[in-house]
């Protein structure tokens, strides 16, 4: 809504005695104007801007005796601009989308959606374009944006899908149960299971046309993807298997199998969360163990996320856990966590938590979005705001550059104003970042 309060013209004069050529003389126009726009769905949640229009120029007058105002000069002159951005956890609407699997977001704020066979680009409230897969009993599974718009997605059975930015398919390529896609330089990664080996097998693509440039079977099962800032691949299976992405060769193996999900650090390290609950932290070096958290009793379904502080975040069945590598002791029990919280009602959190650039995790489990105090320093733990939804979540919340936080559910996508960014850390989110790219930022 926009309303124009005021638009007067108190005070306009013209003064001279009639000139030549119909000349009348020189004009001075002062317009008040006040605005005042109201939208319930946008940031900021209002404005209010006032000042005085000025237009100076000529008066002409014809040889009927009617004169004319020829404007030569005009320029706004701003008195008041204020706004106010919606109340911290306040509703910014959702959509309607089936599905809801996974979600990643580009640096304009446009959000990409995994919802039943279709892939759906929207921003807040407004739907751009859908992809819809030709198997009708697809179901899309993963999806990253590059940057150059390029939309890869997955469906959990047989293919993988390059979408440009308009919606229109690029290509198609075959892909068996897909866990995970990884966007670099070069290539488009995916690490599928072939049930033939059987084994967990890395496939490069051509981003140009979905070609395959090379395969490498790694055994055991398809669990998580992670592209370091070197380039260096890590593919979670019965261990992390670090490969070259431009000889293909296997580097080493190491760290520990069966882990739920990596992250990566701003120094190289890779960090796994092992099933039974441990935190690991790996040498990108030659994939020996550098330390581990203390152990902790519950399985982890989600890997790490790292805040600006290094501290790594994540979620083991109804529990958030906050652990610093600042912590770590030589002797048991090898570090101190730095916070351990139960989520309400016991939601279990399915995904990595969403770090902002206040220190804040946004958390989705179950049907509900938790909002914790992530800094080590003044309220560790404590749960800042938190809101109901319909429908499970099974993908971290997007961060926008708008301040709003997003979450894909199963029956929709829902909305609410965070007040801040993600955090520019170098794994803020499941999948790297925003674009679930799978790489170190």
């Amino acid at each position: 809504m926009s309303l124009r309060l005021l638009d007067g013209d108190p005070r306009r004069f013209a003064r001279v005695s009639r000139g030549i050529d119909g000349i009348a003389g020189p004009f001075l126009g002062v317009r008040g104007v006040l605005d005042y726009t109201l939208d319930t769905t946008q940031t900021p949640l209002w404005s209010l801007s006032a000042g005085l229009n000025v237009t100076t120029g000529l008066q002409t007058a014809s040889f009927i005796g009617k004169t004319y105002n020829v404007p030569v000069w005009q320029e706004l002159f701003p008195l008041i601009d204020s706004t106010m951005p919606p109340p911290i956890g306040g509703s910014m609407g959702k959509s309607g989308l089936k599905g809801g699997f996974a979600i990643a977001a580009d640096a304009n704020d446009v959000m990409y959606v995994a919802s039943g066979n279709t892939v759906v680009a929207t921003k807040l409230n407004h739907p751009l374009w859908t992809y819809t897969s030709p198997d009708p009993q697809a179901i899309m599974y993963r999806v990253a944006v590059a940057p150059d718009g390029t939309v890869y997605a997955s469906d959990f059975a047989s293919t993988i899908y390059a979408i440009d930015s308009t919606g229109k398919q690029k290509w198609t390529a075959p892909g068996s149960h897909v866990s995970a896609l990884a966007v670099g330089a070069g290539a488009v990664y995916a690490l599928a299971y072939d049930t033939s080996v059987p084994s967990a097998v890395l496939f490069a693509y051509s981003p140009a046309d979905g070609s395959a440039l090379w395969n490498l079977p790694i055994g055991g099962g398809n669990f998580d993807l992670a592209l370091g800032k070197n380039g260096t691949l890590y593919a979670l299976s019965d261990a992390i298997h670090a490969i070259d992405p431009n000889t293909h060769a296997l580097l080493w193996s190491g760290g520990v199998g069966g882990a739920s999900g990596l992250a990566i650090g701003s120094d190289g390290t890779i960090y796994q969360i092992s099933i039974n609950g441990p935190l690991f932290a790996v040498n990108p070096a030659d994939g020996t163990t550098k330390w581990t958290s203390p152990a902790h009793f519950e399985d982890a379904y989600t890997g790490p996320s790292i805040g600006p502080d290094g501290t790594l975040y994540w979620c083991a069945v109804s529990h958030l856990l906050a652990f610093n590598p600042s912590s770590v002791t030589t002797s048991p029990p090898h570090g101190k966590y730095a916070f351990q919280v139960v989520l309400p009602n016991g939601a279990i959190c399915q995904a990595p938590p969403t770090v902002g650039a206040d220190g804040r995790l946004y958390v989705s489990a179950d049907a509900a979005l938790f909002v914790y105090d992530g800094t080590t320093t003044s309220s560790p733990g404590r749960l800042e705001w938190s809101t109901t939804m319909s429908g499970d979540t099974y993908a971290s919340p997007v961060l926008l550059s708008s301040g709003d936080v997003v979450v894909a559910r199963d029956t929709e996508l829902d909305a609410f104003h965070a007040g801040t960014t993600l955090a520019t850390t170098s794994w803020p989110r499941g999948g790297g970042g925003n674009a679930s790219t799978g790489s170190a930022q």
